[in-house]
């Protein structure tokens, strides 16, 4: 309750701040360049909110409904959007021709978000992305793993420890890759 009632306390606000840069280019033309920055910028936390309800779904067990899902397809239409949107990203994908995972409908925020990431955090030129699938098995136990490395700066040591011991922390960069 807490979190629906946060992302709807920062979208209204948000939604003031793009009223008024909208309202500043109409009074004043020559301040369009700058209501764009402002605009674009108060747009990007209502999207991370949006995501980031996304991902608090994948993770309330409740409401899971687990299926069997081919992978090798999700990750295949994620990388379409970083190679359109994109063109200086180098963009691999080391995939089997078909791998199935029991998972949710959540699975393509997850993959999507990983790439996103991994091209956006990149301080390259021209980035280099991979991402693969793999199956691994360990005491008679089979599972898909996903990878994504990329060539960019990479996690902030001091936000590492999130990814292994939890907690919570700002974080200004992507996740290079997942474990699960």
């Amino acid at each position: 309750m807490f979190i629906r009632i946060l992302r709807h306390i920062l979208r209204n606000d948000l939604n003031v701040v793009l009223g008024h840069a909208d309202n500043l280019v109409e009074s004043i033309p020559e301040t369009a360049e700058s209501a764009e920055i402002i605009k674009r910028k108060a747009t990007e936390p209502i999207d991370v909110s949006e995501k980031a309800h996304e991902i608090g779904k994948t993770l309330d067990r409740k409401s899971r409904t687990r299926t069997a899902i081919e992978i090798t397809g999700i990750v295949e239409r994620a990388c379409s959007y970083p190679r359109e949107s994109y063109p200086d990203v180098g963009l691999t994908a080391d995939l089997p021709d078909v791998s199935w995972v029991y998972g949710d409908k959540t699975l393509d925020t997850v993959v999507n978000e990983i790439l996103e990431n991994a091209v956006q955090h990149n301080d390259r030129e021209s980035p280099v992305v991979t991402i693969a699938a793999a199956t691994v098995e360990s005491n008679r136990r089979k599972w898909i793993e996903i990878t994504v490395t990329d060539d960019g700066p990479g996690i902030p040591k001091e936000e590492q420890s999130v990814l292994s011991e939890g907690g919570r922390r700002h974080s200004s960069t992507g996740a290079d890759s997942v474990w699960g």
